[in-house]
């Protein structure tokens, strides 16, 4: 089962949020374990050692920040290693510094932390397993000193606890989720709602620009709609809104930003795309919906397509010309994908 992030932003968003996150608290493991390990007798002997550790780990850190926009395909399962990595390193700590009743134990409760803050169940339980099984493991090593009879309930006791903290963590960062996801969706179609729109596009198109890149907008209309509405009623009409809506979410890609503009338009944001890309994307999508029943009938969608810097430099003049695109489809039969041409004479005036 692939991990998943518990975040409501965008693809995008979301990787580098919970990179952040994961960066942010390994830095606290880490500046936590050194002052413990100033005042536990256990670890002096092995400061030389371990202070050059800390200092590589640090320097991980600033790599992995450096690194996380090229990572954003790839980071929840670099989270989750990431996360693997800092029990490995308490691991150590606590190996030399008296096993089961080591002080540096309780740096486990970060690692567990960070795990149910941006990592799906599934994977913050078996990292508590993970952290569970290093922490035996370190205990039970020679130099470390372990009783089965009384030790045993002291690990089990704090194994729980490990479990109370993830469950209790991923309960609140799945209210968190819950209601950032009530700011940004549109409640009937579950895409994300017109503000979110417009600031996503902004901050794609600043993006571009940095990078010399472009950003592509279609605007999906769908055909005859009032017919619906009039014929079968407004709850029919919300139905094929949301089968619709369903059907373009599965067509996209993760990194793709589908919206509800308002009524029955919707769009989409495709980030670093040419037009010519673009324009087959959009054909996909009103293949799909053309071909797919909607609520138990037929329906289907105009598409235009406009990309930044061609077609405007603003997200409001790529959406207008988007929009003009949209409306020339409509004219020259619905059903079909019509792009934004320079000069292209704007149709929804007449």
């Amino acid at each position: 089962m692939p991990l998943e992030a518990k975040m409501s932003e965008t693809a995008t968003e979301k990787a580098q949020a919970m990179g952040r996150t994961m960066v942010m608290l390994r830095y606290l493991v880490v500046l936590s374990f050194l002052p413990l390990a100033l005042f536990t007798s256990e670890a002096k002997p092995y400061l030389a050692l371990l202070i050059p550790f800390c200092a590589l780990v640090l320097l991980f850190n600033a790599t992995v920040s450096r690194l996380l926009p090229s990572l954003s395909h790839r980071i929840l399962l670099v989270s989750w290693l990431l996360a693997l990595s800092d029990g490995v390193f308490v691991t150590i700590a606590v190996a030399l510094s008296g096993g089961l009743k080591s002080p540096f134990f309780l740096l486990y409760l970060l690692n567990i932390i960070e795990a149910a803050m941006c990592l799906n169940l599934q994977a913050s339980v078996g990292l508590v397993l993970v952290d569970a099984v290093l922490y035996l493991a370190a205990s039970l090593l020679p130099w470390n000193s372990f009783d089965l009879a009384s030790d045993l309930v002291y690990f089990s006791i704090n194994v729980l606890g490990f479990l109370f903290v993830s469950a209790f963590t991923g309960l609140l960062s799945a209210s968190e989720q819950r209601h950032r996801e009530m700011a940004v969706l549109d409640p009937l179609t579950g895409l994300y709602n017109r503000a979110y729109l417009l600031a996503r596009l902004n901050e794609a198109i600043l993006q571009a620009r940095r990078m010399g890149l472009e950003v592509s907008l279609l605007m999906a209309d769908l055909d005859h709609f009032k017919r619906v509405n009039d014929s079968y009623g407004h709850a029919k009409g919300d139905e094929v809104l949301q089968a619709i809506a369903a059907c373009i979410k599965r067509n996209l890609k993760m990194f793709d930003v589908a919206c509800r503009y308002g009524g029955e338009e919707m769009v989409v944001v495709l980030p670093h795309l040419p037009k010519a890309q673009a324009l087959r994307v959009a054909e996909r999508l009103r293949a799909a919906v053309a071909t797919e029943p909607m609520a138990s009938m037929a329906q289907t969608i105009s598409i235009g397509v406009a990309t930044y810097p061609e077609d405007g430099g603003t997200p409001e003049e790529l959406l207008r010309s988007a929009d003009i695109a949209m409306y020339q489809a409509k004219r020259q039969g619905r059903n079909r994908v019509c792009g934004h041409e320079p000069g292209q004479q704007d149709l929804r005036k007449q």
